[in-house]
């Protein structure tokens, strides 16, 4: 069953901007290409930072970032997110950490204590995957998908 759903999903060929794609190298060459461009910064008008007025905090605002994490605001963080999206490249979608909190919460607590400690995370963490979901039946074109982004859980949070 599982290689009948892999057949159906595969894209054999797919017109990019006009241009007819054939073969999985073609394919995944001009669909890196199409969406490289399309999330590129095209030109928009970005507010400089000095063209905008901020308010000032005080200095217990300031401070607050540098507090570390207890268990209580990370389970309150999770608790408060729709754990019903998507699951990311992982597999996992928030629901899973939070019906498994009390069997996974140390091993994440140390996951987030680490980000606390050296403001850092593992690389293949920080990856995002696209995910292309047909808007028709039988997509012949790129703009005939809608790109879905997947994240790892972990970063959610």
């Amino acid at each position: 069953m599982s290689k009948v759903r892999r057949n159906s999903n595969l894209i054999d060929d797919i017109s990019i901007n006009g241009i007819l794609c054939y073969g999985s190298l073609q394919v995944r060459n001009g669909v890196f290409s199409f969406f490289k461009d399309h999330f590129k910064n095209a030109g928009w008008n970005i507010p400089r930072m000095s063209d905008i007025t901020l308010p000032q905090i005080l200095a217990i605002q300031r401070d607050e970032p540098e507090i570390p994490f207890f268990k209580d605001e990370v389970w309150s963080a999770l608790y408060g997110c729709d754990g019903n999206k998507a699951p990311g490249p992982d597999g996992i979608n928030l629901n899973f950490v939070k019906t498994n909190w009390s069997i996974i919460k140390y091993d994440f607590m140390n996951f987030m204590q680490d980000f606390y400690n050296d403001g850092s995370v593992v690389k293949d963490l920080n990856k995002t995957f696209i995910a292309l979901i047909p808007k028709i039946l039988s997509p012949d074109s790129i703009k005939d998908f809608r790109p879905i982004l997947l994240r790892t859980s972990d970063l959610l949070v």
